[in-house]
């Protein structure tokens, strides 16, 4: 998971929480380390034979020496800790932005052509058409003594004028602005947190959250599977997980603080940290694969299931055949003609339907995948009927893929199905719903990240004698 990291106008290669990265480090401290202290004997053996050096000032040199070392370690540990994300346009809608407005919260600098130029705090930076910024070309804002702060005006996100701290740099391309923020990853969880689940949650949940975050991070670092040629490890979308939609609360950053550097491994490997809305009530043991195994689970409350009296426990949705028969057409698959029937092929063992094949009066199709399931029979201006007897707010697709099909017939001819479904996401990793039911009832983040996850290890991120769990062949 090679990547490159700007520092001071160098490119450092680094191969991000790997073992051999560390040992590396390790071993370039050590050299500086040993060459000052070879250095500082050779001074001390001068001054020996003018035979004026103090037992005082040897002891200064070393402890001087000791600082250095120390600063140098922490500097490493700085750089290795950091992750890139790309931010969106207003509302996440584009990866470019078509202008940049930036405003200063501390003193910082402007980098540019090999040249820094000082900025002052509330000192404002805009990038428009008109900007001398070429396409091409890259400037990088940076704090003057420490990770700058930095507000993007006018951005559209859930709170105004959003805060982001480290550093950001603009590239301009043919398409408009790319906005990439460099920041250290804590920072990064704590600005994860709130986003991803309200604040108002238990702690518990809160840190589970936390951990899953890191974890979903870390992961992403290493698989790098951004967009050719954009030089972030995330976007701040629900692409990847959502970053700064909501500004930080002091739970936010307790949470992340009590979990800090904390990561979930399974076997030796990174486990895979999805995590969702609400579910239906699956868990880990169950096999729902076969149809009518699935359509019995679900139409049943079950009491033992933490997530049993929120809204988004069950839900349902009439489609009529001829909204069945427009969506097919929208969707490319027009030369099927009139829809008459719909099949569910496949599922996972957790009961997610997978594969959903689509009858007409002229052919068939195939849907595959539970998100792709999910947009075909979007509800657009259909009312979804939550648990609770309210309707459900617009989603732009069906709140899971976790349903089975009732159809309704007039004589032989179909009118449509109805939907019977549960859960809201895609039902993968922990419910976060669910979690803070779990909370509630007295578990701990260790216990809720163990129910939906399994029998996972936390290791420390930021404990560089440890770093096993990473893959030997990056």
């Amino acid at each position: 998971m090679g990547r490159q990291a700007w520092k001071k106008g160098v490119f450092l290669t680094v191969s991000l929480f790997s073992a051999a990265f560390f040992c590396r480090l390790e071993r370039i401290s050590q050299t500086v380390y040993l060459g000052e202290r070879q250095e500082a004997t050779e001074e001390e053996a001068g001054s020996g034979q003018e035979a004026d050096l103090s037992e005082r000032s040897t002891e200064t040199a070393r402890q001087t020496e000791t600082e250095q070392h120390t600063e140098k370690a922490a500097e490493a540990e700085k750089q290795a800790g950091r992750i890139r994300v790309l931010i969106r346009s207003d509302d996440f809608a584009e990866l470019y932005h078509q202008e940049v407005r930036i405003l200063c919260k501390k003193e910082a600098v402007l980098c540019e052509k090999g040249r820094e130029e000082p900025l002052d705090e509330e000192e404002e930076l805009r990038f428009s058409a008109a900007s001398s910024l070429k396409e091409g070309e890259s400037v990088l804002l940076k704090g003057r003594e420490e990770d700058g702060c930095f507000a993007l005006m006018g951005l559209k996100r859930g709170y105004e004028d959003p805060l982001f701290e480290g550093t950001l740099t603009i590239s301009r391309r043919k398409e408009g602005f790319l906005v990439i923020n460099e920041l250290p990853l804590e920072l990064y969880i704590r600005k994860v947190i709130p986003s991803e689940m309200p604040s108002s949650y238990p702690l518990e949940a809160l840190k589970a959250q936390a951990v899953c975050a890191r974890t979903y991070a870390v992961k992403q670092m290493e698989v790098l599977r951004m967009e050719d040629g954009i030089p972030a490890d995330v976007d701040d979308s629900v692409s990847y997980q959502v970053y700064n939609n909501q500004p930080e609360s002091e739970r936010s950053r307790q949470a992340a603080e009590e979990t800090r550097g904390q990561i979930m491994i399974e076997n030796g490997e990174l486990v895979d940290a999805l995590y969702y809305s609400t579910s239906c009530g699956i868990r880990m043991d169950q096999d729902l694969s076969l149809e009518p195994v699935f359509a019995s689970f679900l139409s049943v409350k079950h009491e033992s299931d933490y997530e049993k009296d929120e809204p988004w426990y069950r839900w349902n949705v009439y489609f009529p055949v001829e909204q069945l028969t427009e969506r097919a057409a929208e969707k490319g698959y027009g030369e099927i003609g009139s829809v008459t029937e719909l099949i569910p092929e496949k599922r996972e063992s957790s009961g997610c339907l997978s594969v959903l094949t689509i009858r007409g009066s002229t052919g068939n199709a195939k849907i595959e995948g539970e998100y792709a399931i999910r947009k075909f029979l979007n509800p657009q201006d259909l009312r979804v009927n939550l648990k609770n007897g309210e309707a459900a707010p617009e989603l732009g697709m069906l709140p899971s893929a976790f349903f089975y099909l009732v159809p309704s017939y007039e004589g032989e001819s179909l009118l449509g199905y109805e939907i019977i479904g549960g859960g809201y996401g895609h039902g993968r990793g922990l419910s976060q719903n669910g979690a803070r039911k779990m909370a509630e009832k007295g578990k701990n983040f260790l216990e809720i990240l163990k129910y939906y996850y399994g029998e996972i290890e936390l290791h420390d991120t930021l404990d560089t004698g440890d770093q096993s769990f990473i893959k030997k062949n990056q």
